[in-house]
């Protein structure tokens, strides 16, 4: 792997992969791999490497690797790896403390260090998060538990599942409101957890976090309280080193990828209070294993808790003293595994635990619980005898439990459990790594930390320069701080700046358009009237041409001549004369019929055309012609879904949850007109906020 260190790694660790690969011991070590490769190609019947996928690749060059783990070329290779970082990582610390006139200690910049080249394999490489094995039984640095937690919590199909619903702003539930205020009061309530409320980016993506899953889950009560604090030390290490630039949308689809993984690999002793869980053996398990570490380690312990049990149930049941000592751990401890010693812990203390638990997730064999929970037990050993009743015993773990810190825990791991617990984490790999215990350590460690000492100041004049240089230094970090403190206001000023303009030129654009789409409007309108006027005019010719030939027709007729004015005038004034008995001519039906087709058209066909001709001239004006028509469907349904989504999006903004159809109006005044307004003023903002971003996107 020592040719695929990325180019952003820290420098000195560029300059050690140079100087090993340069060096006999790794051309030693590649020799002896190139030729375990090519025994296992001869073996497999295999020709070329070249040939071979990248997972037969890889599994080819691990068994080789495997192979010659004990020989001498490979402790040679380590043996070097290890000299050459140290050499390298002291002329680095040297440097800085001599120039930079840096005040940290020579042990805090060597792992300082070491933690940036850490986070920087594991970027590169996650597969080499089993190399955090050896590191059981220690707290993670807050750098590296920060990317081992999201390597061993990493879930591809939660986190594209939850972008593809916030790109459709699916990802709230209803009760959102409700899981809010749930938030806060959880983060209030508990003095450990005041990190995480101080932190506005925690808090607000924990929110994120819950009420997505109440959504995913088809949740129809509240979140039980034992799911959300599992969510708390996630959020914690999420937001550890997180600065005010720091994305909220980042931080909550890193939890939401965390927490889902977490809470479907949770065991079973974790989900005896979720709904719909029951118990099974695999949390009657754990109380058992714990209850048998208690009678042969803490035989006093386990009688005091046997005894208070015994007094409670006696009267009701002939329980055997193992079922009383099991009765007695299950009610110490089953609250607090429900929730994995959440809230019965220092925050500290906290995440040092799910540090080992998380490190060995993918372990079947691997189980750390019951020893955790044995050496939580242990260590209040004095406040639980001094009890004498259930109540006092479930109340001790949580008055007592956050007093207790790291090095206590580290003690009694350490002293019976942790071969058994290393062993099973460590079971299935090749162990190319010394482990932390200098006893069993396979290497010498490291002298340079002792070495090249730096000099010692005994004159009062040379501890008063120190003294002063020391200040200086101080008060030019100082000054240091205060400048970038000055430059980034100056840069969230600028960009206030920015973004105002950016706002006013947003507010120009959009007037200048409204403006033009109003003149296309007006324009619009002018040519509709034009087209109807034009069709009125064609009306009143075809009118006309009608009139003239039902006048052509009367004319036509023999015996009767047109009426004079006076006639007709006449003829409206007297009542009507009985009409004459005399046979018509026989020349009329000739005559009528070839009145009746005047140019190959008769009145009735002309009135249909007239007819047609209008509905068209109509529909025209209204809806335009072809392409014209389709367009204008179109929109008018994008601006109806549009209108639609907006009046729900508001519906959740000003009411926490959507709103049934009739439900505004039945409600009582002045909630009913208040309500109202709020939830127009709320559509206006989304329709004028949708405009912007089509104003912007156009541009």
């Amino acid at each position: 792997r020592m040719t695929g260190v990325a180019s952003s790694a820290p420098q000195w660790l560029l300059k050690a992969r140079t100087i090993i690969e340069n060096s006999k011991e790794w051309k030693a070590f590649t020799a002896d791999l190139f030729e375990a490769v090519q025994q296992q190609q001869t073996e497999n019947h295999v020709s070329f490497f070249a040939d071979l996928s990248e997972a037969e690749k890889a599994l080819f060059l691990e068994r080789a690797a495997k192979a010659i783990c004990r020989g001498n070329a490979h402790k040679d290779v380590i043996a070097h790896i290890g000299s050459s970082l140290e050499n390298i990582l002291s002329g680095v610390v040297a440097a800085q403390m001599s120039d930079s006139g840096a005040v940290s200690t020579k042990s805090d910049l060597f792992q300082s260090h070491v933690r940036d080249g850490m986070v920087n394999l594991l970027h590169k490489w996650p597969d080499m998060k089993s190399k955090l094995h050896i590191l059981f039984n220690h707290s993670l640095p807050s750098e590296i538990r920060k990317v081992a937690w999201r390597l061993y919590l990493s879930n591809t199909k939660a986190r594209m599942d939850y972008l593809t619903l916030m790109s459709m702003n699916k990802v709230r539930s209803k009760a959102d409101l409700d899981i809010s205020q749930q938030c806060e009061a959880l983060l209030s309530r508990e003095p450990t957890f005041r990190s995480v409320k101080e932190n506005t980016i925690g808090s607000k993506a924990m929110r994120n976090v819950l009420s997505y899953y109440h959504r995913m889950q088809h949740f129809k009560t509240r979140l039980p309280d034992s799911e959300c604090v599992l969510l708390i030390p996630l959020v914690e290490a999420s937001v550890a080193d997180a600065t005010p630039s720091t994305s909220v949308d980042t931080v909550t689809t890193l939890l939401v990828e965390e927490y889902i993984t977490f809470m479907e690999c949770r065991p079973a002793f974790m989900r005896s209070q979720s709904p719909g869980a029951r118990d099974d053996a695999g949390s009657e398990e754990v109380f058992a294993e714990v209850a048998q570490m208690l009678d042969q380690k803490e035989q006093e312990l386990s009688n005091a808790v046997r005894e208070i049990h015994a007094r409670q149930v006696h009267l009701f049941t002939c329980d055997s003293p193992h079922q009383s000592l099991l009765r007695g751990v299950k009610a110490i401890l089953q609250p607090i595994l429900t929730v994995f010693f959440v809230g019965y812990l220092n925050m500290t203390t906290l995440l040092y635990i799910w540090d080992q638990y998380i490190i060995g997730i993918d372990k079947p064999s691997y189980s750390c619980v019951p020893a955790f929970s044995f050496a939580f037990i242990q260590l209040l050993k004095d406040h639980l005898q001094a009890c004498r009743t259930e109540g006092e015993l479930a109340e001790v773990p949580k008055s007592r439990g956050p007093a207790l810190v790291v090095q206590q825990f580290r003690g009694v791991i350490s002293k019976h459990f942790h071969g058994d617990l290393y062993s099973a984490l460590t079971r299935d790999e090749a162990e190319t790594f010394p482990i932390l215990d200098p006893v069993q350590a396979f290497f010498p460690p490291w002298t340079h930390l002792s070495s090249k000492e730096l000099p010692l100041r005994t004159r009062p004049k040379d501890r008063r320069l120190a003294r002063e240089e020391r200040a200086a230094r101080r008060a030019d970090q100082q000054q240091r701080a205060e400048r970038e403190e000055q430059l980034q206001r100056l840069r969230a000023e600028e960009e206030e700046e920015r973004l105002q303009r950016q706002l006013e030129e947003t507010k120009r654009v959009g007037s200048e358009q409204k403006l033009f789409l109003e003149e296309q409007l007006a324009q619009e309108r002018q040519h509709r009237y034009e087209m109807q006027k034009r069709a009125e005019e064609q009306i009143s010719q075809l009118q006309a041409e009608i009139k003239k030939i039902r006048e052509e027709k009367l004319v036509a007729i023999p015996g009767t001549p047109p009426p004079s004015p006076e006639s007709k005038t006449s003829r409206l004034d007297r009542p009507p004369s009985p009409a004459p008995q005399h046979a018509p001519p026989p020349a009329v039906p000739i005559a009528v019929s070839a009145v009746r087709q005047v140019n190959g058209r008769t009145p009735g066909s002309v009135a249909a055309d007239l007819l047609q001709a209008v509905m068209q001239t109509a529909n025209t004006i209204v809806n335009g012609h072809n392409m014209e028509r389709e367009e204008l469907d179109s929109s008018t349904q994008d601006q109806l879904h549009s209108y639609r989504e907006a009046v729900r999006n508001a519906e959740l903004e000003v009411c926490g949850r959507y709103l049934d159809a009739d439900e505004v109006e039945h409600m009582t005044e002045p909630v009913k007109s208040e309500l109202k307004k709020r939830l127009a003023a709320a559509v206006k903002r989304g329709v004028e906020a949708r405009y912007r971003a089509r104003v912007m996107q156009a541009k």
